[in-house]
């Protein structure tokens, strides 16, 4: 039993039993991309790189990976993909075409290179 408080002058609650579940520790594989307006990418590339990106979020999805992205006018942005319980290798398997088809049409990105971390507290 213990006392919660902190909502307001005078706010309190008496806690009578709580439930703490424990998980096994699991790897968490990240990647981020991006790409802009400029240097050399028109416009119409620009657009064509977000086409790339967005016909692989089935995969990526399917796969329970969470895609958080910013598409704005000039650019483009991940930041990260997130990948809970998903191994490295199969990440840059998902992403390998995205990669692979920004190279071919010359459209430059940048990323930063995907990692395993461990997640003792997820």
């Amino acid at each position: 039993m213990g006392f919660v408080g902190g909502a307001g002058p005078g706010t309190f609650a008496l806690v009578l039993s709580a439930t703490i579940k424990a998980h096994a520790d699991f790897k968490v594989s990240t990647a981020s991309l991006d790409f802009k307006h400029g240097d050399g990418v028109s416009q119409d590339a620009l657009w064509d790189a977000v086409a790339i990106f967005v016909t692989t979020l089935p995969s990526l999805v399917g796969s329970d990976v969470y895609v958080v992205y910013a598409l704005m006018e000039n650019m483009f942005d991940f930041l990260p993909i997130i990948a809970p319980g998903v191994p490295l290798e199969q990440l840059k398997q998902l992403l390998g075409p995205v990669f692979a088809k920004l190279g071919q049409r010359g459209i430059p990105y940048r990323t930063y290179t995907p990692s395993a971390i461990p997640c003792p507290k997820c």
